[in-house]
């Protein structure tokens, strides 16, 4: 990923507790200072696919690094909620971008944001 994130760019970044899953890594949690590069740090990975610790300078195993928004507890469970319907052939895609949820019933169609579980439900019915 060829993207200059200096020290200036962030706020802090610290490690949660170890994850309940065995042999899984703790969390990273990385704070930008400026909501715009955070953004454009978000896209240019998206755009690249993905991400490993190589490409980071990390030594020893390469392994993949997984990068996703922060958001609510509630949008959060909004978005599994969603990625649960896709899985399901509900809607064609589910994703986040700036911390808000979107959908889309299919290729073609645009996306729409989901605010709550009316919302989504709504734009699953519509897809039938």
């Amino acid at each position: 990923m060829d993207f200059d994130v200096t020290d200036r760019d962030m706020d802090g970044y610290h490690r949660l507790k170890q994850p309940k899953i065995k042999g899984m890594p703790a969390f990273i949690v990385a704070c930008f200072v400026k909501r715009e590069k955070k953004h454009d740090f978000m896209q240019e990975r998206k755009a690249k696919g993905p991400l490993y610790t190589k490409e980071l300078g990390y030594t020893g195993e390469n392994k993949q690094v997984f990068v996703n928004d922060h958001l609510t507890a509630y949008n959060g469970k909004l978005l599994a909620q969603a990625m649960a319907m896709r899985k399901q052939g509900h809607m064609e895609a589910a994703w986040t971008n700036r911390g808000k949820n979107f959908v889309k019933k299919t290729a073609e169609s645009k996306p729409i944001q989901v605010k709550d579980n009316w919302s989504l439900y709504d734009t699953c019915k519509a897809r039938k």
